[in-house]
């Protein structure tokens, strides 16, 4: 699965990595782990290109205001409520939007999701982000493909990606 990270419908570069990758920054209050810093985005120029997030090696890097950030704390939001099955639509916008509050009080910056979720999801996640312009919820949309040959050729672009 390929997943792009995205903040306020502005879609970046580069793909998100397997976790913190040995991060040497702790979670303490106060932190930019927390959301004390700005997180606002600060695109850097690559290649002629804007891009918020880089990676270099294994490490991936989101480029904010107040400087690159390595460990991004985060969570994984599934498509449905307890009692409904996969694919009922059940999340409410206002469900949405508490959600996401309390992702912010808790100095959540990541929300990552495995597959496209109803309008209300990128409706509030906007609305939250206009509202929060230095603290974000940075978003790791995933993408599923329908198998990993792409992966022999190691692009997108190859013609037996396309079969």
């Amino acid at each position: 699965m390929l997943s792009f990270l995205l903040v306020a419908g502005l879609a970046v570069t580069a793909a998100c990595t397997g976790g913190p990758g040995g991060s040497s920054e702790p979670h303490r209050p106060g932190s930019a782990a927390t959301g004390a810093t700005d997180w606002a985005p600060a695109p850097v120029e690559r290649h002629g290109l804007r891009a918020l997030t880089t990676v270099d090696g294994d490490r991936l890097s989101l480029h904010t205001a107040s400087g690159p950030k390595h460990f991004l704390t985060g969570v994984n939001l599934g498509g449905t409520t307890p009692t409904h099955q996969p694919g009922e639509l059940a999340i409410s916008a206002r469900d949405y939007r508490r959600w996401f509050a309390q992702m912010g009080r808790l100095g959540v910056r990541v929300v990552r999701i495995y597959t496209i979720h109803p309008p209300a999801f990128y409706t509030e996640l906007a609305a939250y982000n206009r509202l929060h312009p230095r603290a974000p919820l940075y978003l790791v949309q995933g993408v599923y493909l329908p198998d990993e040959t792409y992966l022999d050729g190691g692009t997108l672009y190859d013609a037996a990606a396309d079969d």
